[in-house]
């Protein structure tokens, strides 16, 4: 009885390598491949902008011209458009933040050889008084 499924693959034309400089952005598939790649030595930035789902959330996320709703909650500040990962005491600190990731972002894609980006799903989600795009799902009330 034979359990391995053998399949014979072409060789693809991507190749990357130890000296490759790498560079996750989405869903978590995106943090849990790259957590691997980094555990191999591999030299990756892994979702520099927090967990997006789709696409939408990824290009706001990565426009600066993009702005974005922010809410308090329990003491802190977040914005819809971004992971909850990212936050601060202040608007200010986290519209300053914000810009901080997305300035870092820029310079790491820049140099990164390849840009592996994953979707959680092609659903968006909007924030209901303003219709504006949410980044993932933020559970308010």
């Amino acid at each position: 009885m034979k359990l391995i499924l053998e399949s014979k693959l072409p060789k693809g034309e991507l190749e990357i390598s130890h000296q490759s400089s790498l560079m996750s952005i989405g869903s978590c598939f995106a943090d849990s491949v790259g957590k691997e790649l980094d555990k191999d030595g591999f030299d990756i930035e892994i979702n520099p902008l927090g967990i997006l789902f789709d696409p939408i959330s990824i290009r706001n996320a990565v426009d600066q011209e993009q702005e974005s709703l922010f809410i308090e909650r329990d003491g802190s500040y977040y914005s819809l458009g971004f992971h909850s990962s990212i936050y601060g005491e202040s608007e200010i600190e986290i519209k300053e933040k914000i810009a901080f990731k997305r300035l870092l972002f820029r310079e790491k894609l820049e140099k990164a050889d390849v840009l592996f980006v994953t979707f959680g799903t092609s659903w968006v989600h909007k924030h209901l008084e303003t219709d504006g795009f949410v980044a993932n799902c933020h559970k308010l009330p």
